[in-house]
């Protein structure tokens, strides 16, 4: 054969396959309408069905493993009261705040004037005496700590 009767034939070919595939595409998309006149000669019956009732069930943990069998929940600790233990108050020595002796543009150097036990002491922020601390203060007032406890003295 010649080369030229080779194309016709190879194109005569493709042409007949993709007339086959688009006869089914276009024939897919447009089915044929059932015949209906034997459908309608029957009478529909409607029948409801009855449900039955479920049956219920309730999903408890899984506490132990049941390969390895081991606890995958800890048990809880049963809870222990503590009984209320009534703490001692701190009984205070008698403390009076005097003022102030130190100029109030230099915090850091202030000097109070604290009266601890009928004595008199010039302390600054941060000096301990007779186990009182002296932990801040200001012209007003000053806040001491003794055995742990905060107490603010005015004047």
């Amino acid at each position: 054969m010649k080369k030229r009767t080779k194309t016709y034939v190879l194109l005569s070919i493709v042409i007949v396959v993709w007339a086959i595939i688009g006869y089914k595409v276009i024939s897919a998309l447009n089915p044929d309408e059932p015949n209906n006149q034997h459908i309608k000669n029957f009478k529909t019956v409607f029948n409801p069905t009855t449900q039955e009732e479920r049956d219920t069930f309730s999903v408890q943990p899984v506490r132990k493993d049941p390969f390895l069998g081991t606890l995958l929940i800890k048990p809880e600790p049963k809870k222990i009261t503590k009984s209320t233990v009534n703490a001692k108050k701190v009984q205070w020595p008698t403390v009076n705040y005097q003022g102030i002796v130190s100029k109030m543009s230099s915090k850091r150097d202030q000097v109070y004037i604290v009266t601890i036990n009928q004595v008199q002491y010039l302390a600054k922020k941060g000096q301990i005496i007779d186990s009182i601390k002296v932990v801040n203060g200001n012209e007003n007032q000053v806040v001491l700590r003794y055995k742990n406890e905060l107490k603010t003295i005015s004047l």
